[in-house]
């Protein structure tokens, strides 16, 4: 059995990894808002959001579905936010 240690610095690990791929998803995202300006199209896609939700509840599986779709909800709000500064909005 691992320690607690082990186990905090493995979690560690994961959450450096989360926060590059969190800061890579906001640079994306001011991309995307840029390019939603140019064509004039709005900063919400309820169909776009629904369809990730949908392929990250899959992947985590039945367990953490509702988990996944939870936190999926938190990145939208904060990326409609970013999209909407971005946009001067």
């Amino acid at each position: 059995m691992k320690s607690l240690n082990e186990i905090r610095q493995e979690i560690d690990g994961v959450d450096a990894g989360i926060a590059r791929l969190f800061r890579r998803r906001m640079e994306l995202v001011a991309e995307i808002a840029d390019a939603k300006r140019a064509m004039g199209t709005a900063v919400t896609d309820p169909g776009r959001e629904r369809e990730i939700a949908d392929k990250a509840a899959e992947a985590v599986g039945e367990e953490f579905a509702d988990d996944v779709r939870r936190l999926y909800d938190a990145i939208f709000d904060i990326s409609r936010n970013r999209q909407r500064r971005v946009q001067g909005a």
